[in-house]
């Protein structure tokens, strides 16, 4: 029998982490399978949610964040990727001139000549291979060593830890989406929009959770959103039986039918986007495709979530966790082959998170168990690419063998909340609670106000990045138009003058070598009567 949920324990030692830990480990997921199917009744659902045969469904305002960042609907679009389980950080982002490491993992220690190198410290796992690619365009953020402090391992409290962006000792009902949604929509219960603003695939919906109503559309079984798109209504009403029982089924999913706001436009959207490249055949591909094919579609929304489950790999890790991150890497390369070039895509904003890591040392089932840190990657056009944050320590652990965060992941909400969607200092802390230190992950912090006076040039980063010899820095303009690119160390010394006069309308690019200095982060600045925006690269020897 489950045992009660407050008498699991909680934090680093807490049993029941451990797949060695047997009934408590037991226990745990017990309790972890517990709220899942809750979350499925319904029963789990607060505020003004609609529940009917398992799907919560939420309403939601529209942001005037994501609304005003260009003056026209679905300008910054964010897609959250959910890793739910518990990521293996080591074995994804390998540290192979680590020795630690290698003592640490005798069976599932992956060897340097089977990652794909990244830089002369890093490899990727064979198995994101897409993910490499993007590395070497500039395109991927890998943000190191990602935790909190007083980390609790287990899944279901961890999980509403990064949902709400809360202190490990605090209880939020809200999440951290949520509050940023109500903070710009004070009035979206009375004025209602006309299109969502987030969609939600799979998993709990306590990340769009508001102080007085869910905020985002959540729908938990693809299959049913899948035939919401098709017929505008997650419930047919052909083929009920003529009796009593028949009638009262029929009142019912008409009920929910025309309860939903959002049938026509999703529907429409559907019918408008269509997919234009083969997916892979799982989960995560799937979901994918379906939010490809809405964003296509023309449906306003800015958020997306999907979730590719099965990481708590407790066991025989290693062939398992390489199918994981072969569906995540080919999964998100499609979804981005998909989605044509231009505008929307170079507005497209793809991150991962996942509730902890595993431990640095493997058990005895060729498996890791419940661990803390791990990396999170962020994906997008517009992304300074390349690595954020210190290096896992792994000489230097927690009493429980675990590795000690570097950077909060409270740091890289905020990231994403000023530089992505343009919030202030002040609404950012409003959003978290607190201030905690923005990572420069975007090639421009621009504001709300900058974006119309910055339209005729645009920078599309360097590549590649990281650089070992030479790299390019692209820019594409309207039209012609004096630019000057500076070139910095990163104690701010200049470096380099790349150019400084006209540049034609369309993409060019500026060659920058790396003879004769040393390596390091170099910081570059394009100014010009309608730029003034910076990036950063990393010449690796």
């Amino acid at each position: 029998m489950c045992r009660p949920k407050n008498i699991l324990e909680t934090g680093p030692g807490r049993k029941g982490s451990r797949l060695s830990d047997g009934e408590d480990h037991a226990h745990d997921h017990c309790a972890w399978s517990r709220r899942s199917f809750l979350s499925t009744l319904g029963i789990a659902g607060v505020g003004t949610a609609m529940v009917q045969g398992g799907i919560p469904v939420r309403a939601i305002a529209e942001s005037l964040v994501s609304r005003s960042l260009a003056g026209q609907p679905s300008e910054r679009t964010l897609v959250l990727i959910q890793l739910d389980g518990g990521n293996d950080g080591l074995n994804t982002v390998i540290p192979f001139n680590n020795d630690l490491y290698y003592n640490a993992r005798p069976t599932l220690a992956i060897p340097r000549s089977n990652t794909l190198e990244i830089t002369s410290e890093h490899g990727l796992h064979s198995s994101l291979s897409e993910f490499r690619s993007l590395f070497d365009q500039g395109k991927l953020g890998i943000v190191q060593n990602v935790g909190y402090p007083a980390p609790d391992l287990s899944h279901f409290r961890s999980t509403d830890i990064w949902a709400t962006a809360s202190n490990s000792n605090e209880y939020i009902s809200t999440g951290w989406m949520g509050r940023m949604l109500n903070n710009e929509n004070p009035n979206f219960l009375t004025e209602p929009p006309e299109h969502p603003l987030a969609v939600q695939i799979g998993g709990p919906g306590l990340m769009f959770r508001g102080p007085a109503t869910a905020m985002g559309m959540s729908v938990r079984d693809l299959d049913r959103f899948i035939q919401f798109m098709q017929d505008g209504r997650f419930y047919t009403l052909e083929g009920l039986p003529e009796t009593p029982v028949g009638d009262e089924m029929w009142y019912l999913r008409n009920t929910v039918n025309s309860a939903f706001r959002y049938g026509s436009v999703i529907q429409e959207a559907s019918e408008n986007g269509s997919n234009s490249v083969p997916y892979p055949e799982n989960y995560l591909a799937e979901s994918l495709s379906v939010v490809a094919q809405l964003i296509k579609g023309g449906l306003q929304t800015n958020i997306y979530m999907v979730t590719l489950g099965g990481f708590d790999t407790h066991a025989s890790q290693g062939d398992e966790h390489s199918s994981l991150l072969s569906q995540l890497s080919s999964a998100v390369a499609a979804f981005l082959d998909d989605i044509p070039d231009g505008p929307v895509k170079d507005n497209l904003l793809l991150m991962t998170f996942s509730e902890f890591g595993r431990r640095i040392y493997e058990n005895g089932s060729e498996g890791t168990d419940h661990g803390t840190a791990a990396p999170m990657f962020l994906i997008g056009n517009a992304l300074n690419g390349g690595f954020y944050g210190s290096e896992p320590d792994l000489s230097n652990q927690d009493e429980g063998g675990n590795l000690i965060h570097t950077t909060s992941f409270q740091s890289v909400y905020a990231s994403v909340l000023s530089g992505w969607f343009g919030l202030n200092a002040a609404g950012v802390s409003s959003v978290l609670g607190s201030e905690y230190e923005s990572l420069p992950l975007f090639a421009s912090g621009t504001s709300v106000e900058d974006l119309p006076t910055l339209a005729n040039v645009k920078l599309l980063g360097n590549y590649p990045n990281p650089f070992s010899d030479r790299t390019a820095i692209r820019i594409q303009l309207a039209r012609p138009e004096n630019i000057t690119i500076n070139v910095y160390d990163i104690g701010g010394r200049h470096v380099a003058q790349l150019v400084n006069g006209q540049v034609a309308a369309g993409v060019s690019e500026f060659e920058f070598g790396g003879a004769g200095l040393a390596s390091g982060i170099y910081l570059y600045k394009v100014t010009g009567p309608s730029i003034s925006e910076s990036g950063k690269m990393l010449l690796n020897r």
